[in-house]
């Protein structure tokens, strides 16, 4: 068994490091709240850590460690001028965006003082001598555009450059590039891809438009008026292409083939237990029907009917008298003390066995929970000792708090070996106490504070808990344990 060191031999070992605790030891691996003797800053590192030469002040340690090796502005200029980069701006420090202008290209640049001491340069040049070495022979280019029926009609300046030429089987001038070519690419007015004007204009008044504005491409919409119903529509000429016909025609049309399907569409409805009792309207408006099961008026879709999720919301479950409901709690052990609010909202009842208030929904009482988080307590008991804690993780730039009973103290540990600090722990004798400490500090932080939750889950995968997360350059931990301090104060009144 660990023998646990005598808090004055402690205090001896941070004075001599030079911090001054502010707080009661507790234990080598607990955040020890301390002011630096040197800077006067609060810090709070372990025992542990400063015993082993790693821990003390981070604010002097940075000093100590960054800024002996930083860079002179005269010596950072210099190696810049040595890379052919003219400075722009005064020097901060070797991994900050340096503004300069390249001395060969002319082109400005953002480059790093430390990449520029580990060989890199201008980007633009870099590119243009990559370029330069992959650049392939011109007459190969030509050779291989000739192949595809292209005849060039200017030099070759690169492959992913647009390319003039004329195509040797249409006519037209195009301008491809060498890239697209060598994947397979041909004349777009072969390909149908892009036409001419007139011959848009002669397609869209064989499919039934006459356009009322100058063609644009294919893929932008084209206003026209359609040759049946004389109405104004405005048609892609690609999906026209394609077989796409007036939108208004399309409606009429379907209009039409729902009013020759009616008696099909009852005859669904009636095979789902559900009488109509007024005329189909469309799939997607509500249809008032009589459940043929209960009796009772109900109003479905019936492309909800045809996709098997519709029917009678009363013999489905999802809808209940509220004398059933009423009922089915009285079964469960729960009296309710309002009137039935909803199936899935809060509903104020008194468990029949312990007598306490409590609040479930009728959704989750009709789905098999006990209801009474007293009787029945889940993973946290509201009636057994408990704890709030306020951890942090740099790495993360975040803190967290959240509540646990006594025995759960191994999820504190889970949390210390995915590198969160423990700051702070607050003790409660019923859990009860530290839900509604939680509850509150989280309704300061969220809704008077508008501090939004800063992880997502993907952040947290073993331990969980991103709902829990403030950002650290919003809130102070020191802050965040005033909050919780006063909200313990305040419900103790």
């Amino acid at each position: 068994m660990t023998v646990k060191l005598d808090p004055k031999v402690a205090e001896a070992v941070m004075l001599k490091a030079g911090l001054e605790p502010l707080e009661v030891y507790e234990n080598s691996k607990i955040p020890w709240k301390c002011k630096c003797m040197k800077c006067g800053k609060i810090v709070t590192p372990t025992l542990g850590s400063v015993r082993q030469g790693r821990g003390g002040c981070t604010f002097c340690g940075y000093k100590e460690r960054i800024i002996p090796n930083k860079y002179l502005e005269n010596e950072a200029v210099t190696i810049m001028l040595k890379a052919g980069l003219q400075p722009l701006m005064p020097y901060e420090r070797s991994n900050s965006a340096w503004k300069c202008r390249c001395l060969q290209c002319g082109k400005l640049v953002l480059p790093q003082l430390q990449s520029i001491v580990r060989g890199s340069g201008c980007k633009f040049c870099a590119d243009a001598e990559k370029g330069l070495k992959k650049q392939i022979p011109s007459k190969n280019a030509i050779a291989l555009m000739l192949e595809a029926q292209l005849q060039p009609l200017e030099p070759y300046s690169g492959s992913a450059i647009p390319w003039k030429c004329k195509c040797l089987k249409c006519g037209n001038t195009i301008s491809p590039t060498y890239s697209n070519v060598r994947k397979g690419g041909r004349c777009a007015y072969c390909a149908k891809s892009r036409i001419h004007a007139e011959d848009a204009v002669a397609l869209m008044r064989s499919a039934g438009f006459e356009p009322l504005e100058p063609y644009n491409n294919s893929s932008s919409k084209w206003k026209c008026q359609c040759l049946i119903c004389e109405k104004i529509s405005s048609p892609t000429y690609g999906n026209v292409y394609m077989g796409v016909r007036c939108i208004h025609c399309s409606i009429i049309s379907q209009h039409e083939k729902q009013k020759n399907d009616n008696d099909f569409v009852v005859s669904e409805m009636l095979m789902a237990f559900l009488k109509p009792l007024e005329p189909y309207k469309s799939a997607r408006s509500k249809w008032k029907c009589e459940c043929l099961k209960c009796g009772k008026i109900v109003h479905p879709k019936y492309n909800s009917i045809q996709q098997g999720k519709g029917g009678c919301e009363w013999c489905g479950g999802s809808r209940i008298e509220p004398e059933d409901a009423v009922k089915r709690m009285l079964e469960s052990g729960l009296k309710p003390l309002e009137n039935y609010p909803g199936s899935h909202e809060v509903w104020k009842c008194q468990c029949l066995k312990c007598k306490r208030i409590v609040n479930p929904s009728y959704h989750n009482v009709n789905a098999g929970s006990k209801g009474c988080v007293y009787c029945y307590p889940a993973s946290f008991d509201l009636l057994k000792p408990a704890f709030i804690y306020l951890i942090t993780n740099s790495n993360l730039n975040s803190h967290k708090i959240g509540i646990g009973n006594n025995k759960e103290k191994d999820r504190i540990q889970s949390f210390l070996k995915k590198e969160w600090v423990l700051f702070r722990m607050w003790q409660f004798d019923e859990g009860i106490a530290a839900k509604k400490t939680e509850s509150e500090v989280f309704r300061i932080v969220r809704k008077e504070l508008k501090l939004p939750i800063y992880l997502a889950k993907e952040d947290m995968p073993i331990t969980g808990g991103h709902t829990e997360t403030v950002d650290a350059d919003l809130i102070s931990l020191i802050e965040l344990e005033k909050i919780v301090g006063e909200v313990i104060k305040g419900l103790k009144k």
